[in-house]
C-alpha cells in the first residue's frame, strides 16, 4: 500500500502474526495472518515494500492475507484505497 510507519507488530489468537502500519492522516493497515514478518515496531515502509509473507497463522482455516484498513480507528472499505 502507501508509505508508513509500523506501529505495531504482534501475534495473537484471532490475528495470529500481524503488522499495523500508520499512513498518516488518520490512516491505518493491519496485516494478519502472516507466517513471518520482515519489520519491526518504527520501521519506516517504501510504498510495496514487503513486511511479511503469506500464512495461516491465528484463527484460519487456509493461507491468506487479512487486510484491513482503518480511517480514524473506524474499519472502512479497503477498495476504496487501491488503484
Amino acid at each position: 500500500m502507501a508509505k508508513g510507519t509500523v506501529i505495531e507488530t504482534g501475534n495473537d489468537y484471532g490475528n495470529g502474526k500481524y503488522v499495523i502500519v500508520d499512513h498518516g492522516g488518520g490512516i491505518s493497515t493491519m496485516y494478519a495472518h502472516l507466517n513471518k514478518m520482515t519489520v519491526k515496531k518504527g520501521d519506516v515502509l517504501a510504498k510495496g515494500e514487503v513486511l511479511g509473507y503469506v500464512g495461516m497463522t491465528g484463527y484460519a482455516t487456509g493461507y491468506h492475507l487479512h487486510l484491513s484498513v482503518y480511517k480514524d480507528v473506524k474499519a472502512v472499505n479497503p477498495v476504496t484505497y487501491f488503484k
